[in-house]
């Protein structure tokens, strides 16, 4: 898949969490793998193509980040690296399985103040 497409799925990804996410805690989590992807192809850009995509992508991680609320801990990435916020944000709005899922695991909200500043 090139950068492009990771792109548009991205942007899809945070349009659908702004509605509300309708499918499962795991779900989500597999979807969250297609940022990493974009990390990814970005840290093996050169600096000036990673400045201009950085600066493309930043409208829909602002979008994802507005759509979404501090995580307890990352959603299923064992993951403390805070390069990848996404992993540490929870759909605001949350949907029946969502829902569900995040009351299950207590996913919601941190004590220590931790990812609550802009990507």
């Amino acid at each position: 898949m090139s950068y492009s497409e990771h792109v548009r799925r991205w942007s899809r990804l945070a349009s659908e969490v702004e509605e509300g996410y309708p499918l499962t805690l795991g779900d989500y989590a597999n979807d969250l793998v297609l940022r990493d992807a974009i990390k990814e192809l970005l840290d093996a850009s050169s600096p000036a193509v990673r400045e201009q995509r950085l600066g493309e992508l930043a409208s829909i991680d602002h979008a994802f980040w507005a759509a979404t609320q501090p995580a307890r801990e990352s959603a299923w990435l064992n993951t403390t690296d805070p390069e990848r916020w996404w992993w540490f944000r929870i759909p605001r709005v949350l949907l029946e399985d969502m829902a569900r899922d995040v009351a299950v695991y207590g996913a919601l909200g941190r004590s220590d103040g931790a990812n609550n500043s802009d990507p």
